[in-house]
């Protein structure tokens, strides 16, 4: 498996997106404000934060389908904590994602914390980025 883009500056400080497979999808980014960013479009650091979010979000829903425990909701709160780093330029400290699943009726607990206690194996992004950023999850119910 590989994923595909292409990223063309389209004046200030914003890129254009173009994702393979996507032809029909448009996005773009832009640097923060404090590096001339106006404020259009998130900054690669949500885009990184969002992508944790929703890799472990969509984890965990796909995990709790295949074992029939099936969420009436699912939300998700993410924060990313970013310090100065060695030499004063922003870096992660850590990712903390917290993961709300709520569902109608009464469910199999055992079934469920079998779920919680392997879901994150699946989430290519968050496995990805834990070598060089703590990522902290906690599924509340």
């Amino acid at each position: 498996m590989s994923v595909e883009l292409s990223l063309k500056w389209i004046g200030d400080a914003e890129l254009a997106v173009k994702f393979d497979k996507l032809e029909s999808y448009k996005q773009s980014i832009e640097a923060p404000p404090e590096f001339g960013g106006k404020g259009k479009a998130p900054n690669p650091d949500r885009l990184l934060t969002a992508a944790v979010g929703g890799c472990l979000t969509l984890s965990l829903l796909v995990n709790l389908q295949v074992a029939k425990l099936n969420p009436k909701e699912l939300n998700t709160k993410v924060k990313a904590t970013i310090v100065p780093g060695d030499k004063g330029l922003p870096r992660f400290k850590s990712i903390d994602v917290e993961l709300k699943p709520a569902f109608e009726g009464a469910i199999n607990k055992d079934i469920l914390k079998k779920v919680i206690d392997h879901f994150q194996n699946y989430c290519t992004v968050a496995q990805s980025v834990r070598k060089g950023i703590p990522v902290n999850v906690i599924v509340k119910e």
